[in-house]
């Protein structure tokens, strides 16, 4: 194991500086941002991030894999097992146990330590393919998905045997909690959806309704669930999956993590559309946010608590952060601009038309753009005015989001097309 020492902040009485040692620039942040870079001396994304006891395990999606029990002074590297050429992704189970699952187009490995990747033992090797997911919910009972096809071990990942789920998704996130519930998230061919099982996946629940791709899956409790979507979209049950709340909205670019730490508080990492990491935090639950810009390129793709005051973030270019959350100033979000006076958008479903829910006394004129499931941008029309009807009629059956903004700033609405 090789240890790199951390280099300190610069401070001064209206900035923090500190030097972004991968590339040896220096940025700026704010007054009392508490932000430090840490040396990973790698520009992997780093996507995994846990920390357990006090011992924070970072992993990237190639190599690199390290650990930590003096808050990144210094970070120990680990060896992974050699997949070089796979896409990795980590899970940790506890201070000790990790489950390491590789995969490329054409196979796919699980490994499993039990003194924190000091040694590794393969369980699993056989064909595989792109979009696989994997978690376990101890170091027997585990779950394995290649495309919408899902695979379910108890013998560690020795052997897997096929399941049958009653929703077919194609799998894109797969999170299990404690000892027996396991939830999915993916897409058909129109809609993305959410799918829970108390049981270990013989029964399970299902909600339909979030417009883009699936990021995050996250459990508070085995009743309260949050489930994210890339760009903004977050649902949350309290009840276990038999309702769902489908009307909150994350206010950032891209959104990657969501970690509630207690019932209200809430925090959702990602980046905004230049590629700064920032950092959404909510209070009530979801219903409204404030954000952090970090001025660091990257998106982050993972947050982790050490205690009430210190976290850790992790993201693409190697980037990994120590942050003091509670000294951060965050910038609400003004609802008395232009665009929150924009209330809904109808009917919805539709199949030819959209109509403009707002205060009348609105008089602005908007830029409008319909985005699809992958994301890419289908429609636009500039200087819309609300009191006309939008034409949807050439729209493909699917679900969509409408952005509506101006200077004032955005919003954002799902609709179905039917």
């Amino acid at each position: 194991m090789i240890a790199y020492p951390i280099k300190n902040l610069l401070k001064n009485k209206f900035q923090l500086e500190f030097i972004a040692l991968t590339s040896s620039i220096f940025m700026t942040f704010s007054a009392f941002s508490q932000l430090r870079q840490i040396n990973t001396n790698t520009s992997e994304t780093l996507i995994d991030l846990s920390i357990v006891a006090k011992k924070l395990l970072v992993s990237g999606t190639q190599t690199f894999m390290a650990s930590s029990t003096n808050e990144c002074q210094t970070l120990n590297f680990i060896a992974k097992p050699n997949t070089t050429s796979f896409y990795n992704r980590l899970q940790r189970l506890d201070t000790n146990n990790l489950f390491l699952f590789s995969y490329s187009s054409n196979q796919a490995l699980i490994y499993h330590s039990n003194n924190c990747g000091n040694n590794w033992i393969q369980k699993y090797n056989s064909g595989g393919g792109f979009n696989c997911q994997f978690s376990f919910n101890d170091t027997l009972t585990g779950y394995l998905s290649v495309g919408s096809a899902m695979y379910k071990t108890i013998n560690g990942g020795i052997t897997l045997s096929q399941i049958y789920p009653p929703y077919q998704l194609s799998i894109m996130i797969l999170k299990s909690y404690k000892d027996s519930i396991v939830g999915m998230m993916g897409i058909n061919t129109s809609l993305s959806g959410i799918s829970l099982s108390k049981n270990k996946g013989i029964n399970w629940t299902q909600e339909w309704g979030m417009w883009n791709i699936p990021s995050d899956m996250f459990f508070l409790s085995k009743d309260t669930v949050m489930a994210l979507g890339s760009h903004g979209d977050l649902l949350i049950t309290k009840n276990g999956g038999n309702t769902w709340d489908a009307s909150l909205y994350v206010p950032t670019y891209s959104t990657q993590a969501v970690r509630f730490k207690n019932s209200n508080e809430g925090y959702v990492v990602g980046s905004d559309n230049q590629n700064n990491g920032t950092i959404a935090k909510t209070t009530d639950l979801g219903k409204t946010w404030s954000v952090f810009n970090t001025g660091v390129q990257t998106t982050l793709y993972n947050i982790a608590f050490l205690n009430d005051s210190i976290a850790f973030l992790s993201g693409s270019n190697g980037v990994l952060l120590r942050w003091n959350y509670k000294q951060t100033i965050f910038t609400g979000i003004n609802n008395s601009s232009e665009v929150n006076n924009i209330y809904s958008i109808y009917p919805n479903p539709t199949t030819k038309k959209l109509n403009f829910s707002y205060n009348r006394n609105l008089k602005t004129n908007f830029d409008l753009s319909i985005t699809n499931l992958l994301g890419q941008v289908i429609f636009t029309q500039y200087n819309f005015k609300l009191e006309d009807e939008m034409d949807i009629r050439f729209l493909p059956e699917g679900i969509y989001c409408l952005k509506i903004e101006n200077e004032s700033g955005q919003r954002l609405f799902k609709f179905i097309k039917e």
